[in-house]
């Protein structure tokens, strides 16, 4: 090459642009909260995604639609607390553009409306990176039709204003002088801890005090919850239905469409009368094959196609449940070199894993052979699922052990294994030698490695979840080594007992087992999160606190099931109460003899609730409408599904007692409790004045 067509290059290369050589990031606006409402195209480029960097308010359920190969980066902002800054976001963006072809940046709603959307493409601009905008739909008006309200109506609003409550310099930034307009709407985001400052700003600013407003909580979801009222009561009403952000604030005459019940597109329920998992999210870590993006770990760390089985994501989704699947590792095949004279020499032939099946048969089909090079040998299978894996390539174990140990396989595999006997084991890279260490014969035994679980990158916000669901000990391995000591651990449920000992040895103390190793058992795991405990002293500040709170709440609200803990001023008091009710011959003169439990929650051992059973209603006044069972829940824990798990507990504890049915009482009005009631089998009888609550009760009776 001579100096001019050096040159000539030299000036070629110059003029192109630098992001020829990165890649591209795309800006998707995942929508209000609901999966649906995610756009086609960002869809896609979610599905198309080589790194996706994501914030809180994305439904965990699009990181399922991802590769299985695919980065995921956790950047999410909460009150007092940035995962990353801003500008780090940025300069991340620009990193993963020069390292993956195709990056995500995923936001909820629409990635330029309060999004930042806008700083982060010109941030990309400014350094030559390539990048697209995908609009989302904006829970600004999302969240307000989910709750019913339009935004604009006929007659009622004539347009509408959206406004930040969450600016660098927080409301000082609002003209809350040019809101007078009671023909617009105003909707507020990022503003739940300041409703009580913003209704003040619009009153002062010559808005009318009754002027109809309302809170939106996680709407377009599960947890969507609504409170309505004016800008004189909105503050006090959300304060006391502690809701949660995010949530958006809608001030206007709009609001009175709702209440009309003239709009709606979201049905809304108390979490009581929702799904059973509904307003939980938990982290499951899973492992997966970059070969086979539709195969997934299950309960005893092999695979299954998704088609067939649902994800344990999807089951505690069809629960109410959001589910963040963390990759913590990948199943490679690796290249063992098969021939047919190895496998001719074979007397037995060991499977201890799915994984290892079909590591095997894609080795064996790469040699060119198939499945009649397996003739003369006899097939070992660990566990049914290794055996119904086989049964996929058309093989049919002989041996068949239900040892998930490999230590006692090993034991049983000796006694049917002749002396000198040849056995190929098609293992894991990373086999413990656990079978090969325990052969108490003269066997020779060849350990083949057919795959690898090969350690992932990944991130995840440890504080943001109510439990950590481990499917199976190298899941747990793989999460557990990379977890920050400075971060608590959530509560941790496990599938069996193999995986429990693996995080005890770890050094995980608060556990919950699946009564089977089965994605079924750990879901009715979690559903019945609380335990039905007699009380004692060991609950004592615990006891009092619920007491407190109680009075606190509403000083003449019921507290059913509690016995008399209203009016006890110490725990011990109510304790020996407690004990004197237990039986016919203490229990109190004008009272029933009855067991009262505290409803405790496994994670954290909490009180969450109390519920009584009284032994018989041969009583004036439990004869008509007290009932049989008397329960209530903790101001502060109410509608996440503690009374239905009570209820059907202390059922079984009715049923034990010898009962052949018994009679639950509600107000009625009070929608929520009867929902439990029937979620019991409860069968509504009629309903009876009660002179003593001023009230009229609703009789049910549960067949036993």
């Amino acid at each position: 090459m001579d100096l001019m067509e050096k040159h000539e290059k030299h000036l070629k290369e110059e003029m192109v642009p630098e992001w020829e050589n990165c890649g591209k990031v795309t800006l998707v606006g995942a929508g209000p909260g609901d999966m649906g409402l995610i756009t086609v195209r960002g869809l896609e480029a979610v599905r198309r995604a080589d790194c996706i960097i994501y914030d809180r308010l994305a439904s965990p359920e699009f990181l399922r639609k991802t590769r299985p190969d695919c980065e995921k980066i956790y950047v999410g902002k909460e009150n007092h607390h940035h995962t990353l800054s801003q500008e780090q976001i940025n300069e991340l963006l620009v990193q993963k553009a020069h390292q993956y072809k195709n990056v995500v940046r995923l936001k909820g709603g629409d990635s330029y409306v309060f999004g930042r959307g806008g700083e982060e493409g010109i941030y990309l601009k400014e350094h030559k990176i390539s990048f697209s905008v995908i609009p989302g739909v904006s829970s600004a008006i999302a969240g307000a039709a989910c709750a019913g309200i339009p935004v604009t109506h006929r007659g009622v609003a004539s347009g509408f204003r959206v406004v930040t409550a969450h600016g660098a310099d927080g409301l000082s930034e609002i003209d809350f002088s040019s809101m007078k307009n009671p023909k617009e709407t105003l909707v507020f985001l990022m503003g739940l801890g300041k409703v009580e400052e913003i209704a003040k700003g619009l009153m002062q600013a010559g808005r009318e005090g009754d002027t109809p407003a309302a809170v939106i909580s996680h709407a377009a979801t599960d947890r969507q919850r609504t409170v309505t009222g004016t800008l004189k009561t909105i503050a006090q009403r959300t304060k006391e239905a502690k809701l949660t952000s995010p949530a958006l604030i809608v001030v206007g005459e709009v609001v009175r469409l709702r209440e009309h019940q003239m709009l709606p597109f979201l049905e809304e329920a108390p979490f009581d009368e929702l799904k059973p998992l509904a307003g939980r999210q938990y982290l499951v870590p899973v492992i997966r094959s970059l070969k086979s993006p539709e195969r997934e770990e299950t309960s005893a760390g092999f695979f299954t196609k998704t088609r067939e089985k649902k994800s344990l994501g999807e089951m505690l989704q069809s629960l109410g449940a959001q589910a963040e699947e963390v990759v913590v590792g990948q199943i490679r095949t690796l290249q063992c070199n098969l021939s047919k004279e190895m496998l001719k020499e074979a007397d037995w032939m060991i499977f201890s894993s799915s994984n290892g099946v079909a590591g095997f048969f894609e080795n064996l089909y790469a040699a060119g052979l198939d499945s009649r090079s397996l003739a003369g040998s006899s097939i070992a299978a660990i566990g049914k699922h290794t055996a119904k894996e086989l049964l996929e390539y058309g093989i049919r174990a002989d041996y068949i052990s239900e040892k998930q140990h490999g230590e006692a396989f090993a034991a049983e595999l000796s006694e049917k294994a002749a002396d000198g006997a040849c056995i190929l084991y098609f293992s894991a890279a990373e086999n413990s030698g656990a079978i090969e260490n325990n052969f108490k014969n003269s066997c020779r035994l060849i350990t083949i490695p057919v795959y690898e679980n090969k350690k992932t990158e990944f991130t995840c916000e440890w504080k943001a979840y109510d439990g950590i669901l481990i499917t199976c000990p190298s899941s747990a391995v793989r999460l557990f080594q990379a977890h920050d000591k400075k971060q608590p651990v959530p509560f941790v449920y496990s599938i069996g007992p193999h995986t429990t000992n693996c995080l005890k040895n770890m050094g995980i103390k608060e556990i919950a087992e699946a009564g089977e190793p089965s994605y079924e058992a750990l879901c009715t795991l979690l559903e019945e999160e609380i335990t039905l405990i007699t009380p004692t002293m060991e609950y004592a500040e615990d006891i009092m606190g619920y007491r407190k709170e109680f009075l606190e709440f509403n000083p003449k609200e019921d507290m059913g099931g509690t016995g008399n803990l209203r009016d006890c001023e110490t725990a011990r008091e109510w304790v020996d109460y407690v004990e004197a009710m237990h039986r016919k011959e203490t229990c109190p003169p004008g009272l029933v003899d009855s067991d009262i439990y505290i409803g405790v929650r496994r994670r954290d051992k909490r009180i969450v609730g109390m519920i009584e059973f009284r032994h018989h209603i041969d009583h004036p006044v439990l004869g008509l409408w007290g009932g049989h069972i008397g329960y209530c829940v903790r101001p502060c824990e109410r509608q996440k599904g503690y009374g239905k798990q009570m209820l059907r507990q202390v059922l079984n504890k009715c049923t034990e007692a010898g009962l052949n049915r018994v009679m639950i009482t509600c107000d009625e009005n009070n929608t929520a409790s009867e929902k439990t009631i029937l979620s019991g089998g409860g069968i509504y009888e009629k309903t009876v004045w009660s002179d003593q609550l001023l009230a009229y009760m609703k009789r049910f009776w549960i067949e036993l």
